[in-house]
């Protein structure tokens, strides 16, 4: 789509930048000023024409004019356009006056024509983290909301000249950002009450060296305004816009819930810092701030998004937020001026409906490739996955092997410590068991070494068992009490719908096997590999998290992955009280009330990874698993292992490797999730020895 810029002030620098390079299927042709020699200037820096406003709006090709002026110029510069057959995006408000807004509306209405504008901040990384916050209810049931704005007035007229201009007080200037964030989140303004009170009588310039020092500054607007919102869902909140105060007086944007309470960040920025307080249900225990992860590559000022949004609206022919938005907020700013006068609230006409982002890239995962364990009592551990759950050996792997292809990779591969490793040339390193055609359970060799006992892992954060799927759990029972492995749960049905049954490995590492039934809650997709074990599949993967938001946003948001299923507090009270457990353990759970208990992650078919919540829990941390027994780390196998480094760069997760070929002759890199868990993504060659017999 090609594009007329009019205006080249101080903020036409990034939407020129950002229009010319950053997105698809947009062409800046041409650029026009009210003074000819500064359009003139951006022409040459960005490589397009200028010319007079009048010239522009008469060029044929021109299908959309970005309107960059002061906002009491906006009014006619966008009826100029309109008349043209152009469509209109406008840098905030539409006009100065929402009589006229409403006049230029309905002039593009009558033309078939978009008439849009910013601010477009909502669609960045910070807001798409806040609205999901919202939509996994972790705030519970929405109550209120506060806004607070500071500035002062006489500092920032001195700074920047347009905010002299009509419409251009607190409210109009700053008002946009944070209404326009604030419907995005919770949905359209249904009634306001506000008051509104205007300019100080005598304003100077106070910048010694800028023009204007010490001059009289007259500007007719507002510097305070205050309002009680009702929102069309009946949530209420506050706004306070003060003018009249020290410069470095703090923002304030927070969303309270019956569970937690949301503090945004600045709505003029597309990133920033959110924290999410979560309350407990005991008093006794503080609540829990975390700092939440954006996942986004960047957080650089993408002004212009909009635009490119509108722009492919205007493509398919559909509805776009960025000419609603504008619109039902400088409604809304119309009534805080007009509520006071009135002496009563005012009922908002128009409506907006909150935001829904767009999917993530997924990383083109395949399923649980394999987790690890560090073993202490090798031999045994070996009998119990190989003979007595039927896992086959697939390879072993000594320390000659590794020292081997290190050194054969870099001249300085594994000069450290080479004679320690060659004394140990013949030791098994690692041992790979397969349970199913691309699952395995990797296991490291003791050797004679003493690793620690780590805490009970229900006691911790971090991985707590894995739960391996039989087509007959009663098959598999009789196995072990055959072999005689003391059952620590017997069969017994789940909340999930499935029957289970869990016993302990030799190290002491719990481990559960799952009979999905026809009740079953999660989607259970058709999933023909071969088994060359006891079980079929490792179909769950259960970690007990810190940062229950956190967590889940890394898997989904930053991951790509699909949340499946989630278990509630009340589902597990209705579960227990159904089971006839007593009062001194259904109480605690009910007090939890409709808090997430299990988020089930699916990694592939009939593989998921719970993120079980340590909600009113004090957990130990072993940030280190090194010097433990027992588990390490999960592996997910991908299709394409370069594709899904792209779209971690991509989705904001950093990785704590790069791409390598390792010693099993497989591609790999590692990521960290929230909780400090380690994630391996690897890709198997053809050349990899988990997919040839030993």
């Amino acid at each position: 789509m090609k594009i007329g810029v009019i205006g080249s002030g101080s903020i036409s620098d990034i939407y020129l930048t950002n229009l010319t390079t950053r997105f698809d299927g947009l062409e800046v042709v041409a650029i026009a000023s009210k003074h000819l020699e500064n359009a003139r200037e951006k022409g040459e820096m960005y490589g397009i024409v200028a010319c007079t406003v009048e010239e522009l709006l008469a060029k044929p090709e021109i299908e959309l004019v970005v309107i960059l002026t002061p906002a009491n110029t906006h009014y006619q510069l966008a009826r100029s356009a309109l008349l043209a057959s152009k469509h209109v995006y406008v840098e905030k408000l539409m006009t100065h006056q929402f009589a006229k807004t409403q006049e230029l509306a309905a002039l593009a209405a009558e033309k078939g024509l978009y008439l849009g504008g910013a601010p477009d901040t909502f669609l960045g990384p910070a807001w798409q983290t806040a609205r999901k916050v919202l939509a996994e209810r972790m705030l519970g049931e929405i109550q209120s909301f506060s806004i607070t704005y500071h500035r002062n007035n006489e500092l920032m007229m001195s700074l920047f000249s347009f905010l002299r201009v009509p419409g251009a007080g607190v409210l109009h200037d700053a008002g946009p950002y944070y209404m326009t964030a604030l419907v995005s989140l919770l949905g359209p303004v249904k009634r306001v009450n506000g008051f509104a009170c205007g300019s100080q009588p005598e304003r100077r310039g106070i910048l010694p060296g800028r023009p204007g020092y010490g001059e009289p500054i007259k500007a007719e607007n507002e510097n305070r305004a205050s309002a009680v919102l009702q929102m069309e869902s009946g949530v209420t909140g506050t706004l306070l816009f003060n003018g009249d105060t020290v410069p470095d007086e703090p923002y304030a944007f927070k969303i309270y819930g019956t569970q937690g309470v949301l503090e945004l960040s600045d709505p003029n920025c597309f990133g920033g810092e959110l924290k999410l307080k979560r309350g407990t249900v005991d008093y006794r225990i503080p609540s829990v701030t975390d700092a939440l992860s954006n996942y986004a590559p960047a957080e650089e000022d993408l002004r212009g998004l909009g635009v490119a949004r509108m722009a492919d609206a205007i493509r398919a022919g559909k509805p776009s937020c960025m000419t609603e938005y504008p619109y039902h907020v400088h409604e809304v700013i119309e009534a805080i001026l007009s509520g006071g006068a009135a002496g009563h609230p005012v009922d908002i006409l128009s409506r907006a409906e909150a935001f829904s982002d767009s999917d993530r890239a997924r990383i083109p995962v395949k399923n649980i490739g394999h987790i690890s364990l560090q073993m202490q009592k090798d031999a045994e551990m070996l009998h119990f996955y190989g003979e007595i759950l039927g896992m086959k050996k697939q390879f072993t792997m000594t320390v000659g092997d590794s020292l081997d292809f290190y050194s054969s990779q870099s001249a300085q591969g594994s000069a450290e410590n080479r004679d320690t490793y060659e004394a140990r040339r013949n030791q098994p390193w690692l041992t790979y068991m397969k349970l199913s055609d691309h699952q395995f359970v990797e296991f490291f060799h003791a050797n004679g070494k003493e690793y620690q006992i780590p805490s009970a892992p229900w006691s911790r954060v971090g991985y707590t068992k894995t739960n391996f799927e039989v087509e007959a759990i009663q098959d598999i029972r009789q196995r072990l009490v055959a072999a005689g492995v003391e059952l620590a749960e017997d069969v017994h049905p789940t909340l999930d719908g499935s029957l289970e049954l869990k016993v302990y490995d030799p190290d002491g590492n719990e481990v559960q096997f799952t009979q999905y039934t026809e009740t079953a809650m999660l989607p259970l997709a058709a999933d023909n590999r071969e088994s060359t074990s006891a079980m079929t599949h490792t179909a769950q993967v259960a970690f007990q998290v810190k940062n229950v938001f956190g967590m889940l946003d890394f898997y989904t948001r930053g991951l790509g992955l699909k949340k499946a299923k989630t278990l509630t507090y009340r589902d597990l009270y209705r579960h227990l009280l159904e089971a006839g457990a007593g009062k001194e353990i259904l109480t605690p759970v009910w007090q939890k009330g409709d808090r997430p208990w299990i988020q089930y992650i699916e990694v592939g078919p009939r593989q998921y990874i719970e993120l079980f919540s340590g909600e009113g829990k004090q957990l130990a941390q072993l940030p280190d698993l090194a010097p433990y027994r027992g588990y390490q780390h999960l592996c997910l196998e991908v299709s394409d292992i370069h594709k899904a480094w792209e779209v971690c760069q991509a989705n904001g997760v950093t990785p704590v490797s790069e791409i390598s070929l390792g010693p099993d002759r497989s591609y790999q890199f590692w990521i960290l999730d929230p909780d400090g868990n380690r994630i391996e993504l690897m890709q198997y060659t053809d050349q990899a020895w988990q997919l040839k017999d030993e």
